[in-house]
Parts: structure tokens; sequence; C-alpha cells
């Protein structure tokens, strides 16, 4: 760089130091911040054969704010440390770690700092972006969709000699309103990044996106007229109402300023995010899911089940788009999550809620609220953001939650191992007894279970079938007419007046009170009359009380009121439950507003039992606010008393279906978990070799990458020796009935690498350095305890 480009301080060596700065034309002075030393200037050295002043920054240590002249630098370390700080608290804001550096260095808070340690930030992740995408083909990551591919291993690296699966992958998705972003006053369209929909330039690793127009459907309608994923329903649910209705009070808040609007999201069930897409300008619509199924199709493949919490309507949208046919080809499924699953009505929950789906183990689905969960803390550093910094920050965050996921993989299947083998101990012996003591056997419950959901089926089909709705209008007519009739024509007192203007206004008011009754008898007499005309009744025949169909009449729609206004207490129930996380503890919200609308909704619920003949049982307050009510829900809706003769009707034999049921599922994770443990194992062996081989080619080369190469490989192998230890630890759980030995990948023969005896020696050193125990299988900042509590929650809670 010529001597005019470099910054004021700069200045020609003095004579004589030319001897010992061999090779400095000269050096010059900056301004620097450093939060280890607190040193407030450098003198950078810079060499002839240096490129820029830029490159004689880095090589002593710090990064320029600007390329050319710049005023201010920031030491490297500085920015890995602020970076490592970033990844793991999203929320910690460039401020407030200039904030952190001018306390050092005893300053009042300087806004230039901030945008220049800003400035650097971006081009220190721009450098370190690079050198990972130079990596990426030594480390197998520079194909398309390699994250769906490949980067799960217990979902993707399949053995020879495992047994089959009856799902083959699971995966989830969902939507995510918390990272909205600011529309800029002049909008742009901003350069490809990380997280962006359109194809980029070789970028840090991330999920790669799905685009929403990737999804093969028809031409899109225009925004505003683009529909949800449970459009393809001919007729909506009550879990689609639902749904539809807090969509609809998120849209109410979602005002117009917003460029993107969230994010769609999908991932595996270890936890590992497969692919992204950004929410533009609109809420959740059935582009998103559409192309995130797309996507998973053409990719995964067959017998692939798949999370969402409206699964069970967005099936029906499926069905009526151009995915039907390889949806139905590859033997793909849609369900609900499990937690959201309690929020949908009880025949919905028979048919797509994890409980009762053969094959789906112990899992719960519930895996994007974990994400959205982390990701959340992104949103607030992002919502004023750029676009590029809003994908950057987005792609920074979720490279790092992959990571921490695939170390955390081997310790999720042994606390998986642990929850089924702990499910079967304590439920084999308690359903057993119960089985005994009730005299019913295995097959029973299984056919119980079918009898259940054909009788909710014909339910369902029965309550679908229409009431003439002419005949409900005729007898809404009937009573309001009824009542017109008996309202008493108002007449004037026949005390003397002692005002005749006063007198003249009380006459017109009973005047006009006079017309407008005879107006609305006259109206509703006429209505009354086309109606009979219409159903053929004559005027003579006209329907009254005692009438067989004004009867029938009037019981099903006392019936329909009643079932009306026990989805709506149903409803508000399990939406307090997902707020409080408990019922009936007057400590978290007795006197909220949510608890005066279940109070309300209950005394509607009262009133409704009590109008029908015979009349249905009502429930106080104290009662409500146990999760058994839930349990009465389906007894509570039964319009045919036989029902209550039927055995799984009673509550005794309801408890021991669930658990007979919850003990299969548990012996399904234990099949998959031995395959997904295997899997990991094979696939630990193989990277390290591999790892191992790159490394040593890049050392023959001289590589240029090969510093940062081994650095990588160090800590991978870390990992992988602390993934192996765990997995060790499951080999040797009580119960475990697995191959506690590395296989074959599908499709090569057994490799040569590393010995297995020298692996376990450095497992042996990992187990003995990191001490793990008991204390490791504990989640980070109590999140465990706040799982156990709302699974506890939901554990008295029936289908």
């Amino acid at each position: 760089m010529p001597p005019s480009h470099l910054p004021p301080d700069a200045h020609e060596p003095p004579p004589g130091d030319s001897d010992t700065m061999s090779g400095i034309s000269w050096d010059f002075t900056i301004e620097v911040l450093n939060v280890f030393s607190c040193q407030r200037s450098a003198n950078i050295p810079h060499s002839k054969d240096a490129p820029s002043v830029a490159s004689s920054l880095v090589s002593s240590g710090y990064l320029g704010a600007t390329p050319n002249q710049p005023t201010i630098a920031v030491c490297l370390k500085t920015l890995e440390l602020y970076h490592r700080l970033r990844v793991r608290q999203p929320n910690f804001s460039i401020q407030a770690f200039t904030k952190v550096i001018c306390d050092r260095y005893l300053v009042p808070y300087r806004r230039r700092f901030r945008r220049a340690f800003s400035d650097a930030f971006d081009v220190y992740l721009t450098i370190t972006n690079e050198v990972h995408n130079r990596m990426k083909p030594h480390l197998g990551q520079d194909s398309p969709d390699w994250r769906a591919l490949r980067e799960c291993p217990p979902c993707t690296y399949e053995l020879n000699d495992e047994p089959p699966l009856v799902w083959k992958r699971m995966i989830v998705m969902d939507g995510n309103e918390s990272t909205k972003r600011v529309k800029s006053r002049q909008h742009k369209t901003a350069t490809p990044t990380p997280a962006s929909p359109t194809p980029a330039p070789p970028t840090p690793a991330c999920p790669a996106p799905a685009s929403p127009t990737t999804a093969p459907s028809n031409s899109l309608a225009s925004e505003g007229n683009e529909g949800d994923p449970c459009d393809g329903e001919i007729d909506p649910t009550a879990c689609t109402a639902r749904w539809r209705a807090a969509a609809e009070d998120k849209l109410k808040k979602m005002w117009g300023i917003f460029r993107e609007t969230g994010m769609f999201a999908c991932a595996c069930r270890h936890g590992l995010v497969l692919w992204i897409a950004d929410m533009v300008e609109s809420g959740e619509l059935a582009k998103y899911p559409l192309a995130m199924v797309a996507k998973a199709l053409s990719i995964i493949g067959y017998l692939l089940l798949i999370g969402y919490d409206i699964g069970c309507s967005f099936g029906a949208t499926i069905s009526h788009s151009s995915l039907a046919s390889l949806f139905k080809a590859l033997e793909a499924r849609l369900c609900v999550n499990a937690f959201h699953g309690y929020a949908h009505n009880y025949q919905c929950q028979q048919k797509h809620h994890p409980l009762v789906i053969k094959g789906m183990g112990l899992e719960d689905l519930e895996t994007m609220e974990r994400v959205f969960s982390s990701s959340n803390a992104v949103a607030r550093l992002t919502r004023y953001a750029s676009t590029y910094h809003r994908h950057l920050f987005l792609d920074m965050h979720f490279n790092q939650w992959n990571q921490d996921k695939y170390t955390n993989t081997a310790l999720m299947l042994y606390n998986n191992y642990v929850q089924a083998l702990d499910v079967i101990a304590k439920g084999v012996v308690a359903v057993e007894d119960a089985k005994k003591s009730l005299g019913v056997s295995d097959s029973q419950l299984d056919e119980w279970l079918s009898e259940e959901k054909a009788y909710l089926q014909d339910l369902q089909l029965k309550q679908t079938l229409l009431w003439d709705s002419h005949a409900l209008v005729y007898v809404e007519l009937l009573q309001k007419l009824r009542e017109a009739e008996s309202v008493p024509y108002p007449i004037c007192p026949h005390t003397p007046t002692t005002s005749y203007a006063k007198d003249a206004s009380e006459t017109r008011k009973l005047e006009s009170q006079r017309r407008f009754t005879n107006a609305r008898y006259e109206s509703l007499l006429r209505d009354t009359i086309e109606l009979e005309v219409h159903m053929g009744i004559a005027t003579s025949e006209r329907w009254t009380p005692e009438t067989p169909e004004y009867a029938a009449t009037i019981k099903f729609r006392a019936e329909q009121t009643y079932h009306r206004a026990l989805d709506n207490l149903e409803h508000l129930v399990v939406q307090r439950l997902f707020e409080f996380q408990r019922l009936g503890i007057s400590e978290t919200g007795m006197h909220s507003p949510r608890s005066q609308a279940i109070r309300t909704a209950l005394n509607a619920y009262n009133s409704a039992a009590q109008d029908l003949n015979p009349p249905r049982p009502t429930y106080d307050w104290e009662k409500l606010s146990h999760y058994g009510f839930l349990q009465d829900c389906l007894l509570l809706r039964e319009s045919r008393p036989e029902v209550l003769s039927k055995p799984w009707s009673q509550p005794a034999i309801r408890v021991l279906m669930k658990q007979h049921l919850r003990i299969q599922r548990a012996r399904e994770e234990i099949v998959r978990c031995n395959v997904e443990i295997r899997r990991l194992h094979m696939f630990v062996i193989d990277k390290n070799a591999t790892l191992l081989a790159t490394r040593k080619g890049l050392e023959d080369s001289q590589n240029i990458l090969l510093g940062p190469f081994k650095q990588y490989c160090d800590l991978r192998r870390r990992v992988n020796n602390q993934i192996l230890a765990r997995i060790f630890e499951t080999y040797r759980l009580d119960g475990f009935t697995g191959i506690p030995k590395p296989g074959v990948r599908k499709g090569k023969v057994p490799p040569s690498g590393q010995p297995l005896e020298g692996l376990q020696a450095e497992v042996a050193k990992t187990r003995a350095d990191e001490a793990l125990g008991a204390s490791s299988l504990e989640d980070n900042d109590g999140m465990r305890d706040e799982v156990d509590r709302i699974v506890e929650a939901t554990s008295g809670m029936s289908m």
C-alpha cells in the first residue's frame, strides 16, 4: 500500500533501525481495543511485502474497522471472545460488550467504539466464514442438502444388519413469529446470505433453507389471498377452529411494518435443524409447510413421519395438493405433537396423537418448541437489523445449535433409553396387577382400543349429519313469534295529567313502541309463513310444543348448545394448562382474566347441562380444577346411555388402556434407540478415521487450511470421544438389549482405521478428565426440571 493510503500516524523508521527491523519499510501507531490488556494504542510494523495495512494489522493480531486508512483496530482475541459469548448468549449485544470494554478501560461509554467494534466484527465473521467454506470440501459438507442427508448420524448412518424401523425418519416443523424484522424505509434486495432462500456463494455451515417457491404447487395467488395450512379441510374441525383463532390473534398484532414476520423451520427428532425459510410479510401460510414437505419427500424419501401442531388438518391440505400422490406413494404420515395434541379434540387424538401411532416410541415431537425457545434470544437483536445481519446472526446461532445437538446426541439417546426402561419396569408390574384384578388380557385391551376408535368415528359421522336447518330456523321463529304475541300493547295511564306537554310526549313514546312491536310481529309472521310454505306445512298444522317434530328439534338444539359449551370449557382449561402448567393452584393466577373466563364458561356449561333431558352432570370450580375432568369429556359428550356399559368407558379400564399403549411405545423406543446408538457408534469411528486421513493429506500437501483444520479436528475428536463414552455407558445399562459394538455402514466394507482398543483408551481418558456421571445428566439452566413439571402436568390428562 502506498504511503498516501496509510494512517496519519504512519512514519518512516528512524535511521539506524533498519538492522533491527529487517524488511520493515515503516511502522505506524493506531488506537486499539483490547479487553485483555486494556492497551490504548499499538505500534504496527508494515513490511514492503505486505499487500495492505489491513494485512499488517492482522499479522500483528488486530483487525481494522475499515479496509483503508483505519483509525482504530480491535484485537482478534477480543473479537474471538465476543464471538464465543455471542453464540452462547445470543442476546448479548455488541453495545453491551462495548460497554464492558469501556469499563475495563475506565472510560465512559463511547458510541464510536461500538461502531468500530461492529464493523470489525462483521469483517471477522466474513473471514471465519470464508475459512470454513474452504474447509467444506474436506469435511464432506459441500453437497446440496448435506445437513438432511448426513449431519444427524442416528437418522442417516444406516448399517447393514440393523432391524427395520416402522418409520425411517421422524422430523418436525413449525413456524415462529419472534424473529420478525421491521421493514426498512427503502427496501432493497439483500445480498444472499446463509439463511437466504436463494442460492448463495459458499457460506458458513447453516441449516439449508427451504424456499417457499420450491413447493410443487400451482401459481400462487397474491399474498393477501394465500391460504393457511388448514384450507384443505372441507369440513373444518374444532382443531382447525382453535388453530385459526390463535393465528388470528397473532395477526391482529402483526403490524404492516414487518418485512420478515418470522421463520418456518424443520428439524429431526434429535434436534438438528434441517431447513429454514423466512415468512415474508405474511403469517404461517400453507406454502411454508408445503415447501418443507416437498423438500423432505424429495430428499429423505419413504416412511417419513412429520410432526406438526396442526398436522391433523394439514393432511387434508396435502391431499388436495400436487404432493398427494407422492406423499401416499412414499408412505409418509402426519401427526400432531404430544403436548400440543392435548388441545385437539378426542377424536383427533385417537388418530394423530403420538401415543396411538405404532413405531413412534416415546418421542414427543416438541423439538421445534425447544428450538424456538433458544432462537427467541436472537430476535431481540435482529428486530431492526438489516436483512444481511439478521440472516448472519440466525445462521451463527443455528450453526452452534446444531453443533451442540450433535455433542448431546448420545446423551439424548441414553436418557431416552433410561426413560423407556423406567416406563417398562414400573408400568409392566402395574399393568399385570391391574389385568389380573380386572380379569382382562392384552388382546382384550387391543380390541377395546379398536372398538373405542370405531365408536368415535361412528359418533363423529353421526354428529356431522346435519339436522334439518329449516326445522331449527322454524322452531326459532315460532318461539320468537310466541314471545311477540305475548307482549302486551302499552296503554296510557288513566290518572289525570298535570302537564299536557308531558302527556303528549308519553303518548308518542307509547305509540312508537306499539308500532315497533306490531311491525316486529308482522315481520316474524311473514317469515314463519314463508318457511312453512317452503317446508310444506299448512297454517292449520303449525308446530306447537306438543308436536313431536318440535320437541325433537328442541332436544337437538339443547344438545348442540351443550356440546358447544363443553367444547369452549375444555378449550379454556387446556389453554390455561399451557400457560400455567398446572391447574387449580391459586397462586398461579386464580384471579386472572383467564380464570374468570373459565368460570364464565363453566356457568354456561352448567346451564346447558341442566337444560338437557335427562340433565347432565354439572361441575363446580373445585372439581374443574382437577385434571380428571378432562377424562370425563368423552362420556359427557355421549348422548347414547348404552356407551356407559362398554368396558372401555370405565375409568379403571381407560387408565389401563393408556398405560398399555405407553408400554408399547416404550418398547418401540428401545428398538429405535438400539438402532440409532449403533449407527452413532459406527459414525464416530468412521469420522475419526476420516479426519485423521484428511489431516494427513493436508499435512503432506502443506495446505494453507492445515491450521484451522487441525483445530476443527482436535475439537471434533474430543466431542466424538465424549459421545463414545456415553455410548459405552448405554451399553452397560441393565436391560440393554442392543448389539454393544459397531457395525458396517450400508454400501461399505469394514473400515481398517484406528483399532477399537485405541478408541476405548481415549474414551477412558475422556471419562476420567470430564468425570462423566450422574451430574452430567443434568441439563443447563434447570430446563430438565421445567420439562419434568410439564410432563407431570400432562400425565394426568387422558388422550
